[in-house]
């Protein structure tokens, strides 16, 4: 075989291997409906439950984390014990790019830190959109 073919075979086995790996180690998290999500952030936080849940899924998505893991009390340094891939990395500076895009947009200072929670970062994203939406 060529070193190519190796190379290939080597990545794949890698990426299975991630993988796997990413699902056992959320399989540790309870599962938090929506419903439950909603109760538990708005505890805390102000919002319109849809929005919350829809920001909620998109946090999930760009992180790679199944939803319905995710709660508004985790810390991002906690998640990231769990999801130790360069996805992980990649999605959060992504969300904090995406965070101070929309700050930027909504012409407010950026704050010194990113939000250490779930819930505080989709406190921040439900309140910038509806920020932006309610300009347009």
């Amino acid at each position: 075989m060529s070193a190519y073919m190796w190379l290939l075979l080597g990545g794949v086995g890698v990426a299975i291997v991630s993988l796997l790996a990413k699902r056992r180690s959320f399989r540790k998290l309870p599962d938090v409906r929506d419903g439950e999500f909603v109760s538990i952030y708005k505890q805390r936080f102000d919002g319109d439950g849809t929005a919350v849940i829809r920001e909620r899924k998109f946090v999930a998505k760009i992180l790679g984390v199944p939803h319905r893991k995710l709660r508004p009390d985790h810390r991002f340094k906690e998640l990231s014990n769990l999801h130790f891939d360069v996805g992980y990395e990649v999605g959060m500076s992504d969300l904090e790019d995406i965070l101070i895009e929309l700050r930027q947009r909504a012409g407010i200072k950026e704050p010194l830190a990113f939000p250490a929670t779930v819930g505080e970062l989709i406190f921040a994203l439900v309140t910038l959109r509806s920020k932006l939406d309610d300009e347009e």
